[in-house]
């Protein structure tokens, strides 16, 4: 019911009316599989960043079908969609008829409100919404079946591929495609291969990732966003984990023995020493088909409690020696604030950065005889990757999206090193930074822009900068990384020194000079 007829009821009813809007309304519901959405307009109004998640050459679905700035784009999409076809060998009218038949399906995959908009659009020669709406996904269809084949798409101008491959990453631009795939294609499998064959000619970060281990997202994967989103977070399991499984069963027998004596006196540091040792090892297994538990980083110490319980028997005992030390614990952890530092502070406590080819949440910190290592993944940007990260965190922010915020976390993170141009300079150095966006100035202003009021789980990455406190509380080490510093340039630190003794004498001379000294 509108404004306008309610101000023809009488007031108890207009109340009546509101209250019982207000008794029907619901949460909207959270899922791992949101629908295609417009990006949020409190995303969408922010200075800057509304030509992020417009596409420039061509449209995919209703969100921007039609629009008179992408008429270009629509000539290409008929010629590519055509390709498309001819390469089946089937009748498009038969491929037409096989969409027809599955549109109340496809149609389930978008918002209502993205429905309602296309259904308010001139129809120009279509006979009705329903009739436009097949259309339109027979032919974006087609056409990104073409796009995703690099060995037809390839021959294509290289200014137009970079378009597309910007323009298909939109999330107001997806489709259904892997359902899309079932309705269109014979060769499953084959596709399959291209899609992954795409998304790696997409750089946005250097993940190896066997294709294997990834395949059975595919089916359940939302659009292609979605399905890069879970290859940038993808970590396969390996043999080392079952090694650290094995390792954390022996840590929990230990514990359990140890609290079943029941001591009244009990030493924290032991218990502590058991429990980080076992959250540590486990940090590896916290991520599960592509997803991370950030349960296990948010309440880590009782989770490792009810796992060690549960591995070590239910002994009345070690639950009130191992609640004691939860008490214990828990209250010195909730007033610990973590302390971000940017690259150069790292450096100068003794911490170096490494680089490796791996997802975005594998990041880890390990201690060396006197250095720590801050290993982090390979991360590439240029025009097209920041219209697809601002994507990915529109994509996260969904309302009806049931997720751990792992790309905005990874962003604040990343943002958290970089203060200054020499950060990124390092980053560089280090082949964990790989950019063509301007100079090093320009990088430092761009990260800030990428991290700007984003949600993000501090605790996602909060172990890493505990790992690092833990390594710089060590004063002994970090004061002889420093010292060996300083003996390592023996003429540098001489020449300092000097300058400082020539500017102490200036000064006296000075002095005197101005209140010479008194003779009888």
């Amino acid at each position: 019911m509108d404004e306008l007829n309610l101000k023809n009821m009488s007031p108890d009813d207009v109340l009546e009316h509101r209250l019982e809007k207000m008794r029907i309304s619901t949460e909207i519901p959270r899922s791992l599989h949101p629908k295609i959405q417009k990006v949020a307009n409190d995303i969408r109004e922010r200075k800057d960043y509304q030509s992020h998640y417009f596409p420039k050459l061509i449209s995919m679905g209703p969100i921007h079908h039609g629009n008179a700035e992408l008429q270009i784009g629509e000539q290409y999409k008929l010629i590519w969609a055509q390709k498309y076809i001819e390469s089946t060998g089937h009748s498009s009218k038969d491929l037409y008829k096989t969409i027809a038949d599955h549109l109340v399906e496809l149609k389930s995959h978008y918002a209502d409100n993205v429905l309602t908009m296309a259904s308010n659009t001139n129809l120009k020669s279509f006979g009705s919404f329903e009739e436009k709406l097949t259309w339109m996904l027979f032919v974006d269809g087609c056409c990104l079946l073409y796009i995703l084949d690099r060995d037809r798409f390839i021959e294509t101008d290289d200014t137009i591929q970079k378009l597309v491959s910007r323009d298909v990453f939109l999330l107001e631009n997806q489709l259904a495609p892997f359902m899309l795939m079932r309705l269109l294609s014979d060769d499953r499998f084959n596709l399959i291969e291209r899609v992954h064959l795409f998304l790696d000619s997409n750089d946005i970060s250097i993940v190896e990732i066997n294709q294997a281990d990834n395949l059975r997202d595919i089916e359940t994967t939302t659009h292609l966003l979605d399905l890069l989103r879970k290859k940038l977070l993808f970590q396969p399991p390996t043999n080392k984990d079952i090694l650290i499984k094995e390792e954390c069963v022996f840590l929990g027998e230990q514990l359990t023995i140890f609290c079943q004596k029941g001591q009244r006196r009990i030493d924290h540091s032991k218990v502590d020493s058991f429990i980080w040792r076992g959250v540590t090892l486990m940090k590896p297994l916290d991520v599960v088909d592509g997803k991370m538990d950030v349960e296990i980083r948010e309440h880590a110490q009782r989770i490792r409690v009810a796992y060690l319980l549960k591995a070590g028997g239910q002994s009345s005992n070690s639950n009130n020696v191992l609640r004691r030390h939860l008490a214990h614990t828990s209250e010195k952890r909730i007033n610990t604030v973590v302390r971000y530092m940017n690259i150069q502070e790292l450096k100068s406590n003794g911490i170096r950065i490494k680089s490796k080819k791996s997802s975005l949440l594998d990041m880890s910190f390990s201690h060396r005889l006197l250095n720590g290592e801050l290993k982090l993944p390979e991360i590439v940007i240029n025009d097209i990757t920041v219209s697809i990260f601002l994507n990915l965190i529109a994509y996260e922010m969904c309302p009806d999206f049931e997720n751990d915020y792992m790309i905005g976390s990874f962003l604040t993170f990343l943002n958290s090193l970089i203060r200054q141009p020499e950060d990124v300079k390092d980053l560089r150095l280090a082949g964990i930074l790989f950019s063509n966006c301007g100079n090093d100035e320009e990088l430092v202003k761009l990260f800030h822009f990428l991290a700007t009021d984003i949600v993000s789980k501090e605790e996602a990455y909060k172990y890493v900068f505990e790992e690092i406190e833990e390594h710089i509380a060590n004063k002994w080490k970090v004061n002889t990384v420093r010292f060996l510093k300083y003996i390592r340039h023996p003429w540098t630190n001489f020449a300092i020194h000097a300058t400082e003794l020539a500017l102490a004498l200036t000064f006296i001379q000075t002095w005197f000079t101005i209140h010479p000294a008194k003779t009888n």
